[in-house]
């Protein structure tokens, strides 16, 4: 519980740019740790004391490690295609600016039907089978 208000209450710092460009007042600012603190404590307890809220706390952060992954991959190899490609410098950056947002929204759309899925399988109690599905068979050796 508290690794998960510390984890959070990091996360949360990472808010002061957008609060500020939002005209929060200081007074709201300052406060942003302490919600997030709380906000994961409450995480926290929440992942103790129901496993279908400590399951979707995973997926969620499963989700967001897996389309920053995809993200980074899909930007590498298109800055790789457009480099070998001769772009010149104004050219590439116009050219790599729409294809981040085009990646982003691709990692969005991926992160989405991640957490439908996985949302759906707690849901359902069906977690189990559903990494069931994905694990890798037996294999007879005698044979």
């Amino acid at each position: 519980m508290l690794l998960m208000g510390v984890l959070v209450w990091f996360v949360s710092f990472f808010l002061f740019p957008k609060a500020t460009g939002w005209e929060m007042s200081q007074m709201a600012i300052d406060r942003i740790p302490i919600f997030g603190f709380a906000i994961g404590a409450a995480l926290g307890l929440g992942m103790v004391l129901n496993e279908s809220a400590r399951n979707f706390v995973w997926l969620v952060f499963g989700a967001i490690l897996i389309g920053s992954l995809l993200w980074f991959f899909l930007i590498f190899v298109i800055a790789f295609g457009l480099s070998i490609g001769g772009l010149e410098d104004e050219a590439f950056d116009q050219a790599m600016e729409r294809f981040s947002s085009i990646a982003f929204w691709v990692v969005v759309v991926a992160g989405g039907a991640l957490v439908a899925v996985g949302g759906c399988a707690i849901v359902y109690d069906q977690t189990g089978a559903l990494l069931e599905r994905f694990r890798p068979r037996r294999r007879n050796k005698g044979r």
